[in-house]
């Protein structure tokens, strides 16, 4: 029988070997695929896509959630992720991801598909090329007032992926829409954290937004990295404000590892001790990452 690393002891491990040894941190992806939650499932699979392709225990996943998955709505999408991520990854352009990109988008462009805001999402964080004829109906699917905020959300972030002025409007109405609730505020901060480039009114709105202190520590600490990685606060800064706010840690230790990974080797421990999965499987990409580098 396979033993995992209770959590204690996979901090000591992976803070001690941190960029040394890659097996510690396959272990815990393993058992993330492993966990009773769908979405904790996925994630562990797209870690291991991208840090050990040829992993048993991936393709064991991969394959029995192809039988079970690709039929219901929302799950299916999340397969459909995984296995466009892992081709993606590998460099080849294939058959295959195009008609995973056409599954993705044919349920983005159906009106009464359950899982259209997912198919959005997943179109955006896997930055897919839209024709001409799809960006007309994106752009419909966006305008439409009655079409729900997560939707005209990830459908502008898609947008912005062709059009960066066109799409950051829509979604700085959409941040600053005196209606819009704190879920839907994060998922665009979550998108702009995400983007390469921003136009001044989009951080000026971020700015703003930290300023006044109405958000939850978590979505301040994705403010604080959306104007760092557009040079508008130092690290220095950043840590300072960081210090005032009360945080599991997981959005530091993203941009730290971005920014500073020399400072992160304690934030790692931290998050590996945890008992949530998520934050040891962020733990055990960030050893990956400051390998990698």
């Amino acid at each position: 029988m396979k033993t995992f690393f209770p959590a204690a002891a996979f901090a000591a491990a992976l803070f001690l070997s941190c960029g040394v040894y890659a097996g510690i941190e396959s272990e815990v992806f393993i058992r993330g695929l492993q966990d009773e939650k769908f979405w904790t499932r996925v994630h562990a699979a797209e870690y291991l896509t991208q840090s050990d392709p040829g992993n048993i225990h991936l393709q064991k996943w991969l394959a029995d959630a192809e039988k079970r998955y690709t039929a219901l709505p929302v799950k299916r999408v999340g397969v459909w992720r995984v296995k466009a991520l892992k081709i993606q990854s590998s460099g080849n352009t294939d058959k295959t991801i195009q008609q995973l990109y056409g599954y993705l988008k044919k349920t983005a462009f159906t009106p009464d598909a359950p899982d259209r805001i997912h198919a959005f999402e997943t179109l955006f964080k896997l930055r897919v090329p839209l024709e001409p004829a799809e960006i007309l109906q994106l752009k419909k699917a966006i305008l439409d007032k009655a079409s729900p905020p997560a939707l005209r959300i990830y459908g502008a972030a898609l947008w912005s992926l062709n059009d960066p002025a066109e799409g950051n409007s829509i979604l700085l109405e959409i941040f600053n829409g005196a209606k819009i609730g704190s879920i839907e505020k994060y998922l665009t901060l979550f998108v702009w954290k995400n983007s390469s480039a921003l136009p001044a009114s989009v951080l000026d709105a971020v700015n703003n937004a930290l300023v006044s202190q109405k958000y939850s520590p978590s979505m301040q600490m994705i403010m604080l990295g959306i104007l760092l990685n557009h040079q508008k606060i130092t690290l220095d800064e950043l840590f300072l404000q960081a210090g005032k706010l009360q945080t599991n840690g997981a959005e530091l230790l993203r941009i730290t590892v971005k920014h500073a990974p020399g400072k992160s080797r304690q934030m790692i421990k931290q998050c590996a001790a945890s008992a949530d999965i998520e934050l040891q499987m962020l733990a055990a990409w960030a050893s990956i990452k400051i390998r990698n580098r």
